[in-house]
């Protein structure tokens, strides 16, 4: 499950429908327009994916999967920011993004 802190950046990104790149936990990287949060019952469970928009596609994405996301957009909100592990939901700039900030 992901922190408050780290959904909010999923839920500007929608508001604002930024072109974003997630990094997954596996690797993976996927390019799109946030377009919502959605819930999805699985086997009972809802889960909460974010919604992208690519042309002439929708990919949903659980959110306990994203790594980190990118914005592609240029905005006032954030740059880059980890979702999860150490130093999660700390939104990195041009100034702090080669490293990990310490709290």
């Amino acid at each position: 499950m992901i922190s408050r802190d780290a959904y909010k950046y999923f839920e500007i990104s929608c508001q604002h429908y930024l072109e974003i790149d997630v990094l997954l936990k596996n690797g993976e990287e996927v390019r799109g327009f946030a377009n919502e949060i959605r819930l999805i019952d699985i086997m009972g469970e809802n889960r909460e994916f974010l919604v992208l928009r690519q042309p002439g596609m929708s990919i949903d994405i659980d959110l306990d999967d994203v790594y980190a996301m990118n914005a592609a957009t240029e905005n006032a909100h954030f740059s880059y920011v980890k979702i999860a592990g150490k130093n999660a939901a700390i939104p990195y700039n041009e100034k702090n993004c080669a490293r990990e900030v310490k709290r």
